[in-house]
């Protein structure tokens, strides 16, 4: 997990993951997808590719399942074996 970390803290300041999201506070699942280029029916269906596990951050707008950009960037770092095994990474 620390090498994660220490990734995310790099790319962030070459800016180069920042620049994939959209600019937003709260990202949806389908945009967290579509900036990691996996298929949003897959991750609905298999929880464990979704960011933090498929816990979400907070229901913003009366829309559930929303994350932080902060989350979705330490999401985006992860392989699907991370995340298959339990990799996730609470900010």
């Amino acid at each position: 997990m620390e090498k994660i970390k220490n990734q995310n803290e790099q790319n962030n300041e070459n800016g180069f993951l920042a620049d994939i999201l959209p600019k937003k506070a709260w990202l949806s699942l389908k945009e967290a997808c579509e900036a990691k280029g996996i298929c949003y029916k897959t991750a609905c269906n298999r929880t464990y590719l979704q960011p933090n596990n498929g816990k979400s951050d907070g229901n913003i707008g009366g829309r559930n399942k929303r994350w932080r950009r902060d989350t979705v960037l330490n999401w985006l770092l992860q392989t699907d074996e991370d995340l298959q095994n339990g990799g996730s990474y609470d900010s």
